[in-house]
């Protein structure tokens, strides 16, 4: 007849490995959802962003803008108002994208104000693309530009600066529809505004056409290593759009302003 011994474990044993198991568990640093074409997304709370090196290009020209006082700007609860700030890191002067028409970000303070104008320019001060857009932002607003496939395309390897003006004034114009009539009846300089530059590189070849239409934390972190700040934020942004409801992905947002320098009364603005 066969015999079998009884194993016993002790308890102690059992609860370690149980906590082991759950520990490692939580350790993971990263979580999997669907979104909603069925795909699975990587999410991930922490976006480290690498700046890329100066170049010393004399064309260069960091963040930057204008506080003028404008008197349609509204303080809330006493605190003091951010001025229209473009989403820039604080860390560079270099800001870089791989995309032909890249997505600009405005942080736009409290303001009754219900137009900005943006313009886009070449190395030869042209403008190649200027826009006028509806805002409102009773209590503060984050503003994303998106050219159409239909503008002028970003050429490699070439700077430029773009710009954006809170039209304090502008109900006060005839012809709202007439761009070219800023140059002639209206002071722009009158107005807050902010300035950037952005510059168009190679696509690397780690990133391939694939890589770039699957969204993912995954595609974040390698625009962020790259040192892509345009294509980083942007596609962070899109993926918030789509899951509104995923929490991590607008901690992540928030973490990644705060590590570049932006105020948290911008990072925590709603989207």
């Amino acid at each position: 007849m066969l015999s079998f011994k009884k194993i016993i474990v002790p308890i102690a044993v059992l609860m370690t490995a149980t906590s082991i198991s759950a520990s490692s568990a939580q350790s993971t640093p990263e979580q999997r959802s669907e979104n909603q074409e069925g795909r699975t997304v990587l999410l991930s709370s922490v976006v480290n962003f690498e700046p890329p090196s100066e170049s010393g290009d004399p064309y260069s020209t960091a963040a930057g803008g204008s506080r003028s006082n404008c008197p349609q700007y509204q303080s809330q609860s006493n605190r003091p108002v951010l001025p229209l700030t473009p989403l820039l890191p604080k860390t560079t002067d270099q800001f870089l994208t791989v995309k032909q028409r890249p997505t600009f970000f405005v942080y736009v303070p409290p303001t009754s104000a219900s137009t900005i104008l943006f313009q886009l320019k070449d190395n030869q001060d042209q403008i190649i693309y200027q826009s006028l857009i509806p805002v409102s932002a009773s209590t503060g607003k984050i503003v994303d530009v998106q050219m159409s496939k239909s503008d002028t395309s970003l050429n490699i390897g070439q700077k430029y600066q773009w710009s954006a003006f809170l039209l304090c004034h502008y109900d006060s114009l005839e012809a709202k529809n007439d761009l070219s009539s800023f140059e002639t009846s209206y002071d722009l300089m009158n107005d807050p505004w902010i300035t950037g530059n952005v510059t168009r590189i190679a696509t690397s070849s780690t990133l391939n056409q694939k890589s770039e239409n699957n969204l993912s934390m995954g595609l974040v972190n390698q625009y962020a290593e790259k040192g892509l700040w345009f294509d980083t934020l942007a596609t962070l942004h899109q993926m918030i759009k789509q899951q509104p409801e995923k929490t991590q992905l607008v901690q992540t947002w928030q973490q990644l302003l705060e590590s570049q320098g932006l105020e948290k009364q911008i990072s925590n603005t709603q989207l």
